[in-house]
């Protein structure tokens, strides 16, 4: 249990080092990858380059992100920067503060992002999805195209039509596009030298239109529960399965201790408030609750996955079952009433399965003295 609540207060708050386990594993403040890898890559830490070839999907999660070999599968990016520059062979998915892609994806791109870059040089031979602040495509996309954001520039091809929703839209000179659908603050800026194939056709955002984002926001709010469930997941792979047999065995007790805890927790800080001593006190038992409310989350979203799927050993394919109820459960959410209920439900039963676990952990100890 002492390991478990390191996991809490170090793993999640810090994140260095990250231990990532997976067919193959890297972890370590700074991982470089200087061998070929034949199986599924799982690899944490501050630093994470990967200048190799790996035969199959790949996960990264750190501080900075680099990838310059080769990909034959999915890459999975979650960072504060990530350098792409290799080639991918199936999709790119990726959180992350500011990310570049220098490189050729042979699927789609998508993500969520403050700030992106797709260089000259890049090509995406499938769709773009992605939702950010600052965006500019300069490279060449076959796919469709489908970005919301506060800035977008356009300085290269797009084969096919695309929708954009953002409060600035630029295409440089570079910009060779066919139809696109844009709604935004303003007209278009299009640079003399542009090459539209089709048309642009403006539709300027009324009162409430912020709400066109929404299905990118919910993409996104996607992206990143299923980027942190498989770090969490990954760095709990000892504890999870016995916190997901508890929700199995008894998931409305569970709901109930979670529900007590969001209700007392809050009366104890306060309390504890009222003196100089307690203050601290307070503060820490802030954190924790706010580390076990977002593993609660995890566990309880982990339990629906299991739902999905038949018995297996295999953590894998845990993890897609994990990210497939992350889909049903973003689109279960966006019903009224009903969605937000299913949802608190979930996390009342994650948050008290912690809970539970973490007091009969301290109950054994103190029977054992």
């Amino acid at each position: 249990m002492k390991r478990l609540l390191f996991v809490m207060f170090i793993g999640l708050f810090v994140f260095v080092p990250t231990m990532v386990l997976g067919t193959q594993f890297r972890s370590g403040n700074s991982v470089q990858l200087s061998e070929d890898v034949s199986e599924d890559l799982y690899a944490g830490g501050n630093e994470v380059s990967s200048t190799k070839k790996v035969n199959g999907d790949a996960f990264l999660f750190g501080n900075t992100v680099t990838v310059k070999g080769e990909v034959t599968e999915d890459l999975v990016v979650g960072a504060a920067v990530a350098n792409i520059e290799g080639i991918i062979g199936d999709d790119l998915r990726f959180a992350a503060g500011s990310a570049r892609l220098n490189g050729q994806v042979k699927g789609d791109v998508i993500g969520g992002v403050s700030v992106f870059a797709l260089s000259p040089e890049s090509i995406v031979s499938g769709g773009m999805y992605l939702g950010g602040s600052q965006i500019t495509l300069e490279g060449v996309i076959k796919g469709d195209v489908r970005v919301a954001a506060d800035t977008v520039v356009i300085n290269g091809t797009l084969e096919r039509d695309a929708q954009i929703t953002a409060k600035k839209l630029q295409l440089g000179p570079k910009a060779k596009v066919h139809n696109i659908a844009y709604k935004g603050d303003r007209q278009a800026v299009v640079d003399p030298a542009a090459q539209v194939e089709g048309s642009i056709t403006f539709d300027k955002w009324r009162r409430g239109g912020l709400n066109d984002l929404r299905p990118l926001a919910l993409l996104y709010n996607a992206l990143t529960w299923i980027l942190l469930g498989f770090v969490v997941l990954m760095l709990l792979k000892i504890w999870a399965p016995r916190f997901t047999e508890e929700v199995k065995i008894e998931p409305f007790p569970n709901a109930l201790i979670g529900l007590a805890g969001i209700v007392f927790v809050p009366i104890a800080m306060l309390i504890l408030t009222l003196t100089i001593l307690g203050a601290p006190v307070a503060l820490v038992l802030a954190m924790f609750a706010a580390l076990a409310g977002v593993v609660g989350s995890i566990i309880g979203i982990r339990w629906i996955g299991k739902l999905f799927m038949r018995p297996s050993t295999k953590h894998t394919e845990e993890l897609g079952a994990y990210a497939l109820a992350v889909v049903v459960l973003t689109l279960v959410g966006i019903l009224p009433v009903i969605g937000s209920a299913a949802t608190f439900v979930i996390f009342l039963i994650g948050f008290g399965t912690v809970i539970r676990y973490l007091l009969n952990g301290f109950s054994r100890k103190a029977r054992a003295h």
